[in-house]
């Protein structure tokens, strides 16, 4: 019998897949960007300390992914939050805590001009108050010249004076103060504290 043959073993052919690989690595390059972002923007608008390292276990990536050239974009964003920070180190207000240039020069203008007109409201109520204040020692002054006026002569008449007493009622003002009763008091070289510890004296 003549020999067997042997048939050469043929080697499976395997499957080009490694459009597969590509097509996955690339969804997993945009999974990975999407997650990044997402942290950058949470992380701004929470005021949360922005850094790399900070960032990479945020959003579940490498640092040397952040570092990669293809990720250039995203990593300028985090350094621009980053400096955007307080130079203490402390994180940066949440966005919608901030208060723009604008915005805090309005605040700076309007908070002057209250003050311009709390010190013009006091200025103008310090002068109503002294005003006031004259006004009152005006009006003790002219009841005290009132009372002096009306009780004069009585007093002249009491302590031994009708004569002049009479003589008062005749020429002095009514309301009379203090200083017109001594100058009329003189001439009889009397003074209004001889009058009062005459009438001390009598009661």
């Amino acid at each position: 019998m003549p020999p067997a043959t042997t048939r050469p073993v043929t080697q499976p052919v395997r499957a080009d897949n490694s459009s597969h690989l590509i097509e996955a690595a690339q969804q997993r390059r945009l999974q990975c960007i999407a997650r990044v972002r997402t942290a950058l923007d949470d992380m701004e608008r929470d005021g949360g300390l922005v850094t790399i390292a900070g960032v990479a276990a945020r959003a579940k990536v490498s640092r040397t992914f952040l570092y990669d050239d293809a990720q250039a974009p995203l990593l300028e964003r985090l350094r621009a939050i980053a400096s955007a920070q307080s130079s203490s180190g402390r994180p940066a207000l949440p966005e919608n805590q901030r208060v723009s240039t604008k915005s805090h020069e309005t605040i700076v203008r309007t908070l002057r001009g209250a003050n311009q007109k709390l010190r013009q409201d006091n200025g103008r109520r310090a002068n109503e108050l002294a005003v006031a204040l004259g006004q009152l020692r005006d009006l003790r002054r002219g009841l005290l010249a009132a009372y002096l006026s009306r009780h004069l002569a009585s007093m002249l008449r009491k302590t031994g004076f009708p004569e002049i007493a009479d003589e008062a009622l005749r020429v002095l003002p009514d309301p009379v103060d203090e200083d017109q009763i001594a100058a009329f008091l003189a001439p009889y070289a009397i003074t209004m504290d001889e009058l009062i510890s005459r009438m001390g004296a009598e009661m």
